[in-house]
């Protein structure tokens, strides 16, 4: 008997619909281990990079009508300081190898998980993993980590792995980079056993 793939998430930003759409048009991930390459990352700013952004306007609208020099490499190093954490954002997460472990099946007694193994063969931080149930922090200091992923409580039947993001805020906090996965395989569910008593049959 198969169920229907349902599963409890955060409501998603009109900018994560868009780019979990094109990420699942793309490459598909369907076994083994899976490679974020740079062409499967997006990456905004945040409001903070936002102010970031209106302070060099606004600062360089103001260094070119006073023709003041000084201000006007201010902004150059303000710019310069902006498209250094879009890059360093991107490398963060760019290069992670990711695998994922299922169980045969899982029993329909409370939340079932599944489990992620990643790694980097540089170090990367400040990076978390959102799931369907929240969001889980991800320590990569030493280039790899293993964690438990809960994905719900689900009831019996067989459901598509949900799609699981890998985001970061590295290095200064004013650009958001992420890549969306969509693990292969599936989850089966099968109902709890009756823990009766043998006397009682």
């Amino acid at each position: 008997m198969s169920g229907a793939a349902t599963h409890q998430s955060k409501s998603l930003s009109f900018s994560e619909r868009l780019t979990q759409y094109l990420s699942m048009r793309r490459r598909k991930w369907t076994g083994g281990t899976w490679l974020i390459k740079q062409s499967q990352i997006f990456i905004l700013p945040n409001r903070y990079g936002l102010y970031a952004g209106f302070l060099v306007l606004a600062s360089f609208a103001m260094g070119y009508k006073v023709q003041n020099n000084f201000i006007l490499l201010g902004v150059i190093f303000l710019f310069l300081v902006f498209m250094l954490s879009l890059i360093a954002s991107v490398r963060n997460i760019q290069g992670l190898q990711v695998d994922i472990h299922l169980e045969p099946y899982y029993f329909a007694d409370g939340v079932q998980h599944i489990r992620l193994a990643l790694r980097k063969d540089q170090p990367a931080f400040n990076l978390k993993l959102c799931g369907p149930m929240g969001d889980i922090p991800l320590d990569l200091s030493n280039g790899a980590t293993s964690l438990l992923v809960p994905v719900g409580a689900l009831a019996r039947g067989v459901y598509d792995v949900p799609p699981l993001k890998v985001e970061t805020l590295f290095p200064f906090g004013i650009a958001r980079a992420w890549s969306w996965l969509r693990p292969p395989g599936a989850i089966v569910v099968a109902p709890m056993p009756n823990q009766q008593a043998v006397q009682a049959y």
